[in-house]
């Protein structure tokens, strides 16, 4: 667990929600109250960068069995096309 509860907290919010209480804080900072808020903002924007992260590491995961799956296909369709020429050059 995180020093900061706040932060753990932020990592099970969604995007969106992060997002408008960045807006806010960012809205606040500017009426007075600087310093506080602008680290919770920070805290904020880094919860999403790590809901980013995970995301992409999900989707390269994806990605990388997409490709895989490519590649066998493909050296199945390659034996497949080169048993068929085979018995076509030279009869059955």
């Amino acid at each position: 667990m995180s020093p900061h509860p706040e932060t753990d907290a932020d990592r099970k919010k969604s995007t969106e929600e992060l997002c408008n209480e960045i807006h806010h804080l960012a809205h606040i900072t500017t009426q007075g109250t600087m310093q506080g808020n602008a680290i919770r903002a920070v805290g904020k924007f880094s919860a999403i960068l790590i809901q980013l992260s995970v995301k992409a590491d999900e989707q390269s995961t994806r990605l990388i069995a997409l490709t895989r799956t490519l590649k066998w296909l493909t050296i199945a369709l390659i034996v497949v096309g080169v048993i068929d020429i085979t018995l076509r050059l030279f009869g059955r």
